[in-house]
């Protein structure tokens, strides 16, 4: 995995996402490095939560479950949602 950048923050930060981007520029995501997020002492499995969101298929059409680092928690959960088209 390479860093990725953060617009918001102007910083790069790790992922852990696995992908790579075609001749056409188009960029794929094929797995992660680690499924687990530690935040306040507790595990939470990233494949779980995107399962969860998944069933709400008439508000998400994608979605995708990543750790980031925060000083109180280690990490907070976030997620990345591609909306259903109306």
């Amino acid at each position: 995995t390479t860093p990725s950048f953060s617009p918001t923050s102007k910083k790069w930060y790790l992922t852990n996402d696995l992908g790579y981007i075609d001749i056409h520029s188009k960029l794929y995501f094929c797995g992660r490095n680690t499924d687990t997020i530690r935040t306040g002492g507790e595990t939470v499995y990233a494949p779980e939560v995107e399962h969860v969101l998944s069933r709400f298929s008439d508000l998400v059409n994608e979605c995708i479950v990543f750790g980031l680092e925060d000083e109180y928690y280690g990490e907070v959960v976030s997620v990345a949602i591609v909306p259903t088209q109306s």
